[in-house]
């Protein structure tokens, strides 16, 4: 059978032969409800850092502080009209994409770095 079709009957609730799921009540998130187009753009700025750095590079962490900057950076050219990163070549909405990322990565591994003041526990 057509693996599309062993999809919709499980869709169906009219397949047995698969593994259970317990969602009801949660919700369906999906990396196809993020856009085709977004996701490219951000695709192509983790593959430039991958050549620059190294494939997964930013999921070791870094200052928090390093990545704000770098996130305001991009946000403070795109604001200022600059839809193409110079350094790059690519979408600066990109760029803003990762660097978010980059900057959640940090804060989760415990680089964050703003100072004591403003940090909770």
């Amino acid at each position: 059978m057509p693996w599309d079709l062993d999809i919709q009957k499980t869709m169906n609730g009219e397949n047995n032969n698969v593994a259970d799921r317990f969602n009801t009540g949660k919700p369906q998130l999906t990396f196809n409800a993020l856009g085709a187009e977004i996701q490219k753009l951000e695709a192509e700025v983790w593959a430039f850092g991958a050549e620059k750095y190294a494939a997964g590079n930013w999921l070791k962490g870094c200052s928090v502080m390093k990545s704000a900057d770098s996130l305001q950076r991009h946000l403070t050219s795109y604001l200022n009209g600059e839809d193409i990163d110079a350094e790059t070549k690519l979408s600066t909405l990109g760029h803003i994409i990762c660097s978010a990322k980059i900057l959640a990565q940090g804060h989760i591994m415990g680089f964050d770095d703003r100072p004591k003041e403003v940090q909770h526990e």
